[in-house]
């Protein structure tokens, strides 16, 4: 069996953070919340080299970034611990590579929204034209 790599177990982590964001918790069920932290450190990492990589993004690359981003507030929301400093950081690249590629962002960001992040940054402003 081969290992998981850190990219897949953070992606899953992130669904099953968005998932619990979905339906109640279970009472007393376990919460590892080192494992949540070190996910949101791994994946703003990758946020931040996706962001500030050279040239532009293609589709698929900005469907990601942005699917980062909600990653990142889905674990921040179950209770991951959040670095301010580093949120900023890949808020302001990420704010950077969208204002270089404002429509295909916007193009993104309305095939992502739904119901658990039309208020979270940039799909509020993406997706609604704000």
């Amino acid at each position: 069996m081969k290992p998981i790599s850190s990219g897949t177990r953070n992606a899953r982590l992130a669904a099953a953070a968005r998932e619990r964001l979905r339906r109640p918790p279970e009472p007393g069920a376990p919460v590892d919340l080192e494992a949540l932290s070190r996910a949101w450190t791994e994946t703003a990492a990758y946020a931040s080299r996706l962001a500030v990589a050279p040239g532009a993004l293609i589709y698929e690359e900005m469907f990601k970034l942005l699917s980062l981003i909600d990653d990142l507030d889905a674990l921040a929301k179950v209770g991951a611990a959040v670095d301010d400093e580093v949120k900023e950081l890949v808020r302001r690249e990420v704010s950077q590579r969208i204002a270089g590629q404002r429509r295909m962002a916007a193009l993104v960001a309305t095939d992502l929204v739904d119901e658990n992040n039309a208020d979270v940054w940039p799909f509020s402003e993406l997706a609604h034209g704000r």
